[in-house]
């Protein structure tokens, strides 16, 4: 009788564990809604000077876990802007030290690199293409 209590028990306890819910992964420092404080630029390898955008400085991106980008434009609306909510999509490299971003409506791939990356402050640069090396560094904050 023991032996059959002492077996009883041990498939509970079998039983339970292999029933237990595995924990879903943490997601990624980068998933959340982000503001934007601050832009700045810079050229040619001079300091980075803050820019006047206060049309910048009401938007919000939001990183969904899985790879969805949902940028929401503020009420000042910057020239040649689009108003309103922009979907695209992200991805961190292998390294984790750029961001790939797609734009709906825009061809083609666009890298920003990570310069600081914590639970609640991201900064961004990225190249503009322009002449002299032009940069643009953003700041942003959960």
């Amino acid at each position: 009788m023991k032996l059959l209590t002492l077996f009883g028990l041990v498939f509970y306890l079998l039983m339970a564990s292999a029933c237990k819910k595995e924990s879903e992964p943490e997601p990624h420092l980068i998933v959340g809604t982000w503001y934007i404080i601050k832009v700045e630029k810079q050229s040619d390898s001079q300091p980075w000077t803050e820019e006047n955008r206060p049309c910048r400085l009401d938007d919000s991106d939001e990183y969904v876990d899985g790879g969805e980008l949902i940028m929401y434009s503020g009420d000042l609306w910057c020239t040649g802007a689009t108003a309103g909510i922009r979907y695209g999509t992200w991805r961190l490299s292998s390294d984790e030290r750029t961001v790939i971003y797609t734009y709906d409506g825009i061809d083609g791939e666009y890298i920003s690199t990570v310069q600081e990356l914590t639970d609640d402050t991201m900064t961004l640069s990225f190249n503009t293409g322009a002449s002299g090396n032009e940069q643009i560094r953003e700041i942003w904050i959960k």
